[in-house]
């Protein structure tokens, strides 16, 4: 392999990684809010936000060399 097609293998590894965090991130997302439309406010559900934090942090360490960033509502 060429050096431009290590370059470009990177990206994709790092495109799917960032597709997978997201599609985890919506999943949690859904998770939350059944909780929330049932009023839980228990452990369960604080370990479901924290899973989505641990994700939204993970696909900022992704997003940053692209000067991007995801904010976590939860957090904010």
């Amino acid at each position: 392999m060429n050096n431009y097609e290590n370059y470009f293998e990177g990206i994709e590894d790092r495109a799917v990684q960032i597709s997978e965090l997201i599609e985890e991130i919506l999943k949690l997302d859904d998770v939350i809010a059944e909780h929330d439309k049932y009023g839980s406010k228990g452990v369960q559900r604080d370990q479901y936000v924290n899973r989505r934090k641990e994700y939204t942090d993970r696909l900022n360490q992704l997003l940053e060399p692209h000067k991007m960033k995801i904010i976590n509502s939860e957090a904010a």
